[in-house]
């Protein structure tokens, strides 16, 4: 199968733009399921990353609509892929912030190291965007991030 998780239709600034808070499931026979997902379960996410970490895919990130985004934060989800079960998960420690455009590798069984991309913050009323500094582990296990050194 083929998961597609979230994403975008159009520009910011466009009519139509919309941000997706749903899954395709791409079956071999040429079937498509299509699950969508309350948004206080799943709220509309983009520009994540998502790394399967045994029968879970690990969704981590997502620039999302303006206004919604809650700086500082990291938003961490999980599906999982055999029930197609969404749920967040309550991370803890150093997170990288508001990350987006982001790449992620597992780097051992439970744990996902994530780089580059940018960070959305909150500077004098004023939302702005960075790079990501540096290199950032998040547990599975624990739910903890830490800052890679």
């Amino acid at each position: 199968r083929i998961v597609q998780v979230g994403g975008e239709h159009e520009d910011y600034y466009d009519p139509d733009f919309c941000i997706y808070n749903d899954v395709f499931v791409h079956h071999p026979d040429g079937r498509i399921d299509i699950l969508g997902y309350p948004e206080d379960v799943f709220p509309p996410t983009d520009f994540l990353s998502a790394t399967l970490v045994g029968e879970r895919l690990a969704l981590i990130g997502s620039l999302g609509y303006q206004g919604r985004r809650d700086f500082g934060r990291t938003p961490v989800f999980e599906l999982d892929i055999r029930t197609l079960a969404m749920r967040r998960l309550a991370v803890r420690g150093d997170a990288p912030g508001w990350l987006h455009r982001h790449r992620a590798a597992l780097i051992a069984p439970e744990r996902i190291r994530v780089s580059g991309g940018r960070v959305e913050r909150l500077v004098g009323g004023k939302e702005t965007s960075g790079p990501l500094s540096g290199a950032f582990v998040l547990d599975l296990s624990t739910l903890t991030w830490e800052r890679e050194a």
